[in-house]
Order: structure tokens, then sequence, then C-alpha cells
């Protein structure tokens, strides 16, 4: 597997930390979805570890996400909900 060959390499040490806080979100976001029946995700995409992990996740279980900026207004969002089914 690639990422275990990431954290075997001296080199990529650094980013150990980074990974091990990836993978447990991971890990976590996965177990909260799993069994979910819906494939279509809303996700609140942010620039941080949280999202990613989201992401990966999704994508592990097979879903479908679209991403919602925090930052544009609940309308904005119910639009974008509502082009999606």
């Amino acid at each position: 597997m690639i990422i275990a060959k990431l954290t075997d390499h001296k080199r990529y040490e650094p980013l150990h930390p980074l990974l091990k806080q990836l993978f447990d979100y991971v890990e976590q976001i996965y177990s909260a979805i799993d069994g979910c029946e819906d494939n279509l995700v809303c996700l609140y995409a942010t620039d941080d570890i949280r999202t990613y992990a989201s992401i990966l996740a999704l994508w592990l279980q097979g879903k479908t996400y679209v991403p919602l900026n925090p930052n544009q207004p609940k309308e904005r969002h119910a639009e974008v909900i509502e082009s999606v089914h």
C-alpha cells in the first residue's frame, strides 16, 4: 500500500503525525456513514484536514458528495441541493 511506503520512508517522517491524524479522521467518518443508504451526501467544504478526510471516507464508501461553501447563504445551498436531485 502506498500509505505504508510513505510512513516507512525517513524522508516523510515529518508527515507521520499529519498522516495519522488524517487516517484517524477517515476511520471515524467512515464508521459514521457506514450503513447510510443515501449515495449522495452534501459536504460543507473548507480547506482543512476534516474536509479531506470526509472526501476520502465518502469515496471509500462509494458515495458521491456535493461540496457546499459554508460562506454562501442558505438559499444558495438549497438551490445546489435541489439541482442535484
